[in-house]
């Protein structure tokens, strides 16, 4: 009977390796990506007259995100290390994943916001400041940024620059219309037709810049290890990310 249980747990635990190695292959993925994976492996079990199998699963995955030149991993690594050592720093949300694995060859990182955070206008000049940390990372360890930090609504400059705005006129952070409830719908023309509300926002921008290099440069030996292992590793999440936490020194939970 102690064998039979062995076994089972046995079997139970190589089972959850296989399928945590499976998800950290295609993080990054959409849910119909890998439905459209997991089909097509099976079909072309079928034709082989054989049954579905893990390295199957693997090489569609791998083929479905063919690898990266070194040099745009890099860049990746420390963009997402920026982001992520500025979360732990400032003590905003709760980190569970973080990836440089994408189909579209970017990165990507998960985190919750604790309920005890409150939106005061202390918190959400940090979360400005984690917006920025990416670029800012990539500028001081390899001397120059990417596009990738803007270019469409989801970017961190968008995000940033949508968060600023509505700290100036829907949250009640601004200036002299502080109280004056504004629903900026077309951030664009706004901004263009309103310069002194663009000047504010650019303030605020520049302010959370300015405290993003500082938190970087105090912070680039943490920064090289989280480099490294997404390098190493591509996601991290579980048991590996909890081993970065440590190796941080970082009481904050995952």
């Amino acid at each position: 009977m102690a064998e039979l249980i062995g076994d089972t747990m046995n079997t139970q635990s190589h089972t959850d390796q296989v399928l945590r190695e499976l998800g950290r292959r295609a993080a990054g993925l959409s849910p119909a990506d890998v439905e459209r994976i997991v089909r097509e492996s099976r079909q072309a079990a079928r034709r082989a007259d054989r049954t579905l199998e893990f390295n199957d699963l693997l090489q569609a995955l791998g083929q479905a995100k063919p690898p990266l030149p070194a040099h745009v991993r890099r860049r990746l690594a420390i963009h997402e290390a920026g982001h992520f050592v500025a979360h732990l720093t400032l003590g905003v949300g709760r980190i569970s994943a973080i990836s440089i694995e994408t189909m579209g060859g970017g990165g990507w990182m998960r985190m919750e916001q604790p309920l005890e955070q409150e939106a005061t206008e202390d918190h959400l000049e940090k979360m400005l400041v984690i917006y920025l940390a990416g670029r800012v990372a990539e500028e001081q360890i390899l001397g120059n940024v990417v596009a990738g930090s803007g270019g469409d609504a989801r970017s961190d400059l968008a995000m940033a620059t949508r968060l600023a705005v509505d700290m100036e006129t829907k949250f009640g952070f601004g200036g002299d219309l502080s109280l004056v409830y504004l629903d900026v719908k077309d951030i664009a023309w706004t901004l263009l037709s309103h310069k002194e509300l663009a000047q504010r926002v650019n303030a605020r921008l520049c302010d959370a810049e300015m405290e993003a290099r500082n938190l970087i440069s105090r912070n680039n030996a943490e920064i090289e290890i989280v480099v490294d292992t997404l390098l190493t590793n591509g996601t991290l999440e579980g048991e590996l990310l909890k081993s970065v936490f440590e190796g941080l020194g970082s009481r904050s939970p995952i």
